[in-house]
């Protein structure tokens, strides 16, 4: 079984490019005007993931390739960019990958904006990076990627798998979703600030899901389903988790109905925020993917001071 939240997890994935790369550390700031927003994105310690370091290059130099191809990329000014690392990373001037994503999602991406960007060294001649992006419209972003998930799901809805593709194991949510579907209430919305994320949920299921959390905690242990997951995707299962306690610092009420819970996070307006912070020092830092870029003859910034750019944004910051 799958719980609900999973659904809209695994459908943007699914929507993401692969990435290579691996940080360690990043800062998200967020600064809402009204509708619209800016985002800073400041990367830390960024090298190839793992699996592409040097003393591995023999046997596997694709990654290694892909890596290079997407820092290049970042240095050309492309729409490429990650939160929190693989498998959150996307590049939005790929034509190819774009092909794939929803048109009205493809659409309301296509109005996102890359401002600024640039490379420099830490301290410690580590290859660290930035970004400056601008989101129009909150409302219009958050629209189309209802409108995309409302379209996987009633393309899943048309076949006689679709109980089994949800994998929730209950029937009255299956039902939920198929209402959902007919009515066209949406599953996400961006309202006086915040986003909703409204999930129909049976309380059968929910008494269900309940239970195995209530187990979970009594076992020390996740259920069942997200433990299955986590030995099987053990790093797509470790990003996730920390991306998603990050942001749960946001959330700021829950929901729950008879027939379904609804989570409101919210997206701070008027004074800047941090929206992520991320620190990762579990593996050694290799200079591989920087010796690389510079063989190819890129740059990159040595007289460089991170604070100069963080003083570029707004100062004033709401709580965390």
């Amino acid at each position: 079984m799958r719980p609900p939240l999973l659904l809209l997890l695994l459908f943007v994935l699914a929507l993401t490019a692969g990435c290579s790369v691996r940080m360690g550390g990043q800062e998200v700031r967020l600064h809402r005007d009204g509708d619209s927003a800016d985002l800073l994105i400041v990367y830390e310690r960024v090298t190839a993931a793992q699996e592409s370091q040097l003393f591995r290059m023999r046997d596997n130099p694709k990654n290694l390739i892909d890596a290079t191809r997407w820092a290049e990329r970042f240095l050309e000014g492309r729409r490429v960019g990650t939160i929190g690392g693989w498998p959150l990373a996307f590049d939005l001037d790929d034509p190819e990958a774009m092909a794939e994503v929803p048109a009205a999602l493809r659409e309301a991406l296509a109005d996102v904006s890359l401002d600024g960007h640039g490379a420099f060294l830490d301290d410690e001649g580590r290859l660290c990076g930035w970004q400056k992006w601008s989101i129009p419209s909150l409302a219009a972003l958050v629209g189309a990627a209802d409108r995309a998930f409302r379209d996987h799901l009633s393309a899943l809805a048309r076949t006689d798998r679709f109980a089994e593709q949800l994998g929730f194991g209950d029937d009255a949510t299956v039902e939920l979703f198929r209402a959902r579907l007919a009515d066209g209430r949406p599953f996400l919305r961006f309202v006086d600030g915040a986003l909703l994320i409204d999930v129909p949920v049976s309380p059968t299921l929910r008494r269900r899901l309940l239970a195995d959390g209530v187990e979970a905690l009594a076992a020390g242990a996740a259920n069942a389903a997200i433990e299955n997951e986590r030995q099987q995707n053990p790093k797509q299962h470790a990003e996730i988790c920390r991306i998603i306690t990050e942001l749960l610092d946001h959330v700021r009420k829950i929901v729950i109905d008879d027939d379904r819970v609804e989570l409101t996070i919210d997206v701070p307006g008027g004074r800047p925020t941090i929206l992520l912070d991320l620190e990762r020092d579990e593996e050694p830092y290799d200079d591989v993917l920087l010796d690389i870029l510079r063989a190819n003859g890129h740059e990159i910034e040595t007289a460089f001071e991170r604070e100069s750019l963080i003083a570029t944004w707004p100062q004033e910051e709401s709580p965390k």
